[in-house]
Order: C-alpha cells, then sequence, then structure tokens
C-alpha cells in the first residue's frame, strides 16, 4: 500500500485540531486585549442580547412542536375516527393507505388492508361498476388535463373479510402526491340502512299497487259474479232435481258430467268474488291442520309429487274460512306441481311466530301462525318475480293466472300476508302469515254434516224467477213446504199474517238486493222490531256486502253464498232452523 492511500492516524488529527483552537485563542486574545473597555462591554451586551434571542426561538419552537402534535391529533380525530370510510389507492387500485373507520366497515385491521387490491371487497355482481369508474378516472388523470380534482360517485354492494354484505356510497377523485405519483382518493359511506329502509318502501309501494289492482279488477268482478251465480243457481238446482228424477237412466252419467263441469264454473266465480270489494271471508275459530295437509294431498292427488310436513305440536288456533283458504293452498299447490313436470317434492311446515311491528311488509305487531310451502321445482326468474301477484298473468300455456292473485287477495282479507321467495332453478317458497287466536276455543261445529229430512215451511224472497223456481223445487224434495215472494215488503207483510194466523215459519232466505224493491236488509231489520228468533238467512251471489261475512249484525241468523247445492240447504236449515 503506498504511503498516500494510508490512513491519517488519530492522533495526529487530534494534534492538528488543538494547534488550530489555540491558535484562534490566541488570535482572540490578540483581538480582545486590543478592545477597549467600553467595546468590551457593547460586545458582552450583544452577547447577552444574542442569548435572549436564542431562548425565544427556543420557546417559538417548542410552541411550533406543540401546534404540531395537536394538529396531529386532529387528523387522527378528523381522518382515522371519521364517520366515513378514506382510502389511498395507487393508480391499478392496491390499498396504500386507509382509516379506522374504513379497517372497521371491512372487518380488516389497517396493515392488513394495505397493498391488498380494493376490488376484493366488492361483491362479484358490481365488479364491473367498479372497473367503470376506474376507467374513467385513471383517463382524466393529466393535471395538464385539468382533471385533477375529477370525482365520480357510485353505490357498490361490498364484502367485508368475514362474508358479511353491506351498501356503500363510494366517491373516488384523483390526486397527485410529491413527486408527481397518482393516487386515488375513495370515500365510503355506509347506506346499509338507508337501501333495507329503500326496499321496505318499494315492497309497501308494490303490494299498495298490487292491492289498487285488485280493487279496480273487483268492481267488475262483483258485478259479473252476481248475475253469473244467480245463472249458476237455476242450472245447479235443475240438474240436481233432474239426477234425484232418472237415478237409473243412462242420461243421468250426462248430468254428473254436467254437475262437475258446473262445479268448476263456481269455483271460477268464487275466485272472480275473491277479488271483489269487500268479499270478506266467513271467519271460523279452528286449527289450520290438518284441514292444510288433507288440502295439499287432495290437490296432489294422481301426481308424481309427493309431500312431507312438518309442524310444531303447540300451533295456535285461528280465524279463518275454510272454502277461501283452501281454495288459495290449492292455488299454490297447483303452481308448485306445475313447475315440477318430472317430479319432486312439496314441504309444508308451520309454527307460531311473533312478529313487530313492520316488521313484514304493514302487518301489525302479534302472533302469527307462519305457513310455508316449500318447492324443488323450477323457480321463478327474477325478472317476473315482480308480476306474479298480476290477474291473468302466466307463464304457463294452460290456465288463466288467477292462482297466485287469488291467493294473495284470500290472505289479505284474512288479515294476514303472502310472500313469495324464489330462484330460477332452485324452487320456490311461498310464505302464509296468518293472525293466531290464542285462548279461543274451535268451532266443534266446523266441517260437520248434518242431515235429516225436512219439514216445515221455508219462505224464499228474490227477484229472480229462476233462482225462486229453482230454490222452491230443492226445498220441496227436502220436505219443506216452500213458498217464493219477490221483494222484502211482501216477506213482511206475509209474517204479519202468519203471525196473526198462528201459523209457524220454519226459516225465511232473503236474497239481498232487490232493484226498485226491499232489499234482504231493510226486510230483516223491519221483522227483528216484532221477531227476534226467526230463523232468516240472507243469501247473494254478490260478495262486496259485509251481511255475508257478518250476518249476525244484520239480524240475519245466517248466510247461503250462491250458487248453493240441496246438501249445502239441507246442513244449514237443519242446524240453525229446526222445528
Amino acid at each position: 500500500m503506498s504511503r498516500q492511500n494510508q490512513p491519517v492516524d488519530n492522533y495526529k488529527i487530534r494534534k492538528l485540531a488543538e494547534e488550530a483552537i489555540l491558535k484562534d485563542k490566541i488570535n482572540f486574545e490578540k483581538q480582545f486585549n486590543a478592545l477597549s473597555t467600553g467595546e468590551v462591554a457593547e460586545l458582552v451586551h450583544e452577547l447577552q442580547v444574542h442569548q435572549i434571542e436564542l431562548q425565544m426561538q427556543n420557546d417559538e419552537l417548542r410552541k411550533a412542536h406543540a401546534a404540531l402534535d395537536a394538529s396531529r391529533t386532529r387528523y387522527f380525530e378528523l381522518y382515522d375516527l371519521a364517520p366515513v370510510g378514506y382510502c389511498t389507492l395507487d393508480k391499478k387500485g392496491v390499498i396504500r393507505e386507509a382509516n379506522f373507520t374504513a379497517a372497521t366497515l371491512l372487518e380488516t385491521p389497517r396493515i392488513a388492508l394495505e397493498n391488498q387490491s380494493f376490488s376484493r371487497f366488492i361483491d362479484k355482481d358490481y365488479q364491473d361498476k367498479w372497473y367503470l369508474l376506474q376507467k374513467r378516472l385513471l383517463e382524466a388523470e393529466s393535471p395538464l388535463s385539468g382533471a385533477v380534482g375529477h370525482h365520480e360517485i357510485v353505490e357498490l354492494k361490498m364484502i367485508n373479510k368475514n362474508g358479511g354484505c353491506f351498501w356503500v356510497r363510494l366517491e373516488a377523485k384523483i390526486a397527485i402526491e410529491g413527486e408527481g405519483v397518482v393516487v386515488q382518493r375513495v370515500t365510503l359511506s355506509d347506506i346499509s340502512a338507508l337501501k333495507l329502509a329503500e326496499a321496505k318502501n318499494l315492497r309497501l309501494e308494490r303490494e299498495n299497487q298490487q292491492h289498487q289492482k285488485l280493487e279496480s279488477l273487483g268492481s267488475l268482478a262483483a258485478g259479473i259474479a252476481h248475475e253469473f251465480n244467480n245463472l249458476l243457481s237455476g242450472i245447479f238446482g235443475n240438474i240436481e232435481l233432474a239426477q234425484t228424477k232418472i237415478k237409473a237412466d243412462p242420461a243421468s252419467g250426462f248430468l254428473n258430467a254436467a254437475m262437475a263441469a258446473l262445479n268448476k264454473a263456481r269455483a271460477l266465480t268464487q275466485q272472480l268474488l275473491t277479488f271483489s270489494k269487500g268479499g270478506a271471508p266467513v271467519l271460523l275459530t279452528g286449527n289450520l291442520f290438518p284441514f292444510v295437509e288433507e288440502t295439499v294431498q287432495q290437490t296432489l292427488a294422481g301426481s308424481k309429487i309427493s309431500c312431507k310436513v312438518k309442524l310444531n305440536s303447540d300451533l295456535w288456533p285461528c280465524n279463518f274460512d275454510r272454502h277461501q283458504l283452501g281454495q288459495a293452498i290449492e292455488a299454490i299447490i297447483t303452481n308448485a306441481w306445475q313447475s315440477m313436470s318430472q317430479g319432486g317434492v312439496i314441504t309444508t311446515s308451520a309454527r307460531n311466530t311473533l312478529l313487530k311491528k313492520n316488521e313484514l311488509g304493514s302487518l301489525p305487531a302479534g302472533d302469527y301462525i307462519h305457513i310455508e310451502f316449500a318447492d324443488t321445482g323450477s323457480g321463478i326468474p327474477a325478472e317476473l318475480l315482480p308480476r306474479i301477484y298480476d290477474p291473468f298473468f302466466t307463464t304457463k300455456t294452460k290456465g288463466y293466472g288467477m292462482g297466485l292473485a287469488t291467493a294473495y287477495s284470500i290472505i289479505k282479507r284474512h288479515g294476514g300476508h303472502l310472500e313469495v321467495e324464489s330462484r330460477e332453478g332452485r324452487g320456490t317458497s311461498v310464505h302464509i302469515y296468518l293472525p293466531a287466536f290464542k285462548g279461543l276455543e274451535p268451532d266443534s261445529a266446523r266441517g260437520k254434516v248434518v242431515s235429516g229430512n225436512g219439514s216445515g215451511t221455508v219462505v224464499i224472497m228474490d227477484d229472480d224467477e229462476m233462482v225462486r223456481n229453482v230454490m222452491v223445487q230443492m226445498l220441496e224434495s227436502l220436505g219443506y213446504h216452500a213458498i217464493s215472494l219477490i221483494n222484502g215488503q211482501e216477506a213482511v207483510d206475509f209474517v204479519h199474517a202468519q203471525r196473526k194466523a198462528q201459523i209457524k215459519i220454519t226459516a225465511m232466505i232473503f236474497d239481498l238486493t232487490i232493484p226498485g224493491g226491499m232489499g234482504g236488509k231493510e226486510a230483516v231489520a223491519q221483522i227483528r222490531q216484532f221477531d227476534t228468533q226467526l230463523p232468516i238467512f240472507v243469501s247473494s251471489g254478490y260478495a262486496d256486502d259485509p251481511a255475508m261475512a257478518n250476518p249476525a249484525h244484520y239480524g240475519f241468523t245466517g248466510s247461503i253464498p250462491k250458487p248453493c247445492r240441496m246438501a249445502e240447504i239441507s246442513d244449514i236449515l237443519n242446524k240453525l232452523a229446526k222445528t
């Protein structure tokens, strides 16, 4: 190694340094000794002033440090603890920084968020939306274009670390950091509660629209059904009377076929009546099972569908109209059956449930029975779900599309709620919620058939001649003496005359509406002023009058809907009009 490349000896360096200081000290002493007394005093003064200035500067520096600490604290509160999430992303959408709120929303520690792709926290159905936002932002990144500060706003469905979903209002903009680095500033506002409220309001709005549709249809349906039921009453009666006369005749087979067709016509009319104004169900307290299970099995008879039942053993009683609820269940099961052409399974389950206020549609808080019909069919496409309750809408080649619309109206009028969940290819579940009636004893007479030969006088009051004639013949076939009247005034006068003659009337059956004359409600009101015991029944094919659902409130003993069978007339007269 050459001498000049050898390192300088530390001792020599120190010696040189001391020589330099000694030299400066000698020079300073020479200069200081040359100063006068006044100059020395002035120099001391300047040194004192300089010392004070340094102290003041130190004080200012300490204050600046304190202000900086306070600023950092404010930054922590405003940024890290802000009510919205903040993230800084690079051009590729990778997270560089995130505040505590963002970490909380994503349920991921802040340090674990760094270097993660932001898109991994976005629901797969919204990835394209995020990609397009990124594209628009980065296309406008150049500061020369004046696009710095340009921002985009979008609503996204996001997924946190644990798989939970939530909604955010995301605002993103381009910013330039030191040395010209392009970054994205992203703000996340949690709008999950708002989205839930919007979905609920949308559901309520759809329910209201559906109700309005059904009410509009009801105005037409009620009028048609009223006239049609009067016609059916005459046809039913005449065929039944003919069947009693020619039981052994070959023509009886044709009559049986005609009666079967008329039963289908009556079922269709009942569906029309469901949409009419009013049309309230005739509610009786009872147990829903085994009635619901039996209806399901009857509907599936002859099909390739198997039925499973899962029930709680302590189901509460319920107030329901057996005929209408059976009609609703039949419509639901028929739809399920048609979605499983190659066979499948329908699972019927029921349980007691307590609903809170506004928990489900517009239902009030209280006790309900929750019935579910779940099938393994083809499901319903998402775009068709909003239309499933529309009258006459159907995707099937057969049928008239009134099944679910009918079921919806029936459950609504029972004070309940019907809801459908379905995914295409994964089956459908129909949920029914009916108000429970705990503490009430079920009606033991429900469903019992009382038969026997009739006796006594029964008065028919109806403005339709065909209905009067067939009712008279049906009653006489049942063993009664039948008298027909045209309007309510004739009925009131007849009761007065029979009372005066001390002749007992077994029962009276009044039509509800008489064009141009006294109807059933007015007539029964007058009769009840002097006779409260006479059995008087209201009969109508018009379902929009509450007297049919609540006859006792209007003075009637019971109600007989049109069209009615001989057996039905016999049952009600034997129960409530014994001689």
